[in-house]
């Protein structure tokens, strides 16, 4: 009975520690986001849909489609200020010309699986989900190609 309990409480701990790992995440309604930070995202993006807006550790979140049909997701801060800002791609169009070299050249025998420009202080990165054989991997570049993290 012992060893029950003590298999009982180390499964228990087992779970929890990736649930307390994981970063602070709460749905919120447009009404919970403060009207400041509403307001910033309607004057830079007027025209949106499917607009979910995100409370992550201390950013607000906002994922939508622009009017030309483009993913895009970007953070404020509380006071409402830009953080980050990241918008889907494909690999033939809105790709700079070193990046898709780079990746045609050390990533030619993976398939792309997603493109994501990403532009946060003031620098442009792009994010590149990769699959080979299932295994799934990603690679960040910067804006001449040069790969930053793999």
């Amino acid at each position: 009975m012992k060893n029950l309990k003590l298999l009982m409480a180390a499964l228990i701990m087992i779970a929890w520690v990736p649930l307390a790992a994981q970063n602070k995440t709460e749905n919120k309604h447009n009404d919970d986001v403060p009207a400041h930070v509403q307001t910033k995202f309607s004057h830079e993006f007027p025209q949106t849909q499917d607009t979910e807006w995100k409370l992550v550790d201390d950013s607000y979140v906002v994922e939508f489609t622009t009017a030309g049909g483009e993913n895009q997701k970007v953070w404020y801060d509380k006071a409402g200020e830009k953080q980050a800002e990241e918008r889907k791609l494909n690999m033939e169009k809105g790709l700079p010309t070193a990046v898709k070299k780079t990746i045609d050249n050390q990533f030619g025998s993976y398939d792309i699986k997603d493109v994501v420009q990403v532009n946060k202080e003031g620098s442009t990165s792009y994010r590149v989900e990769l699959n080979k054989n299932g295994s799934m991997s990603e690679v960040m570049l910067n804006a001449d190609g040069m790969v930053i993290k793999e």
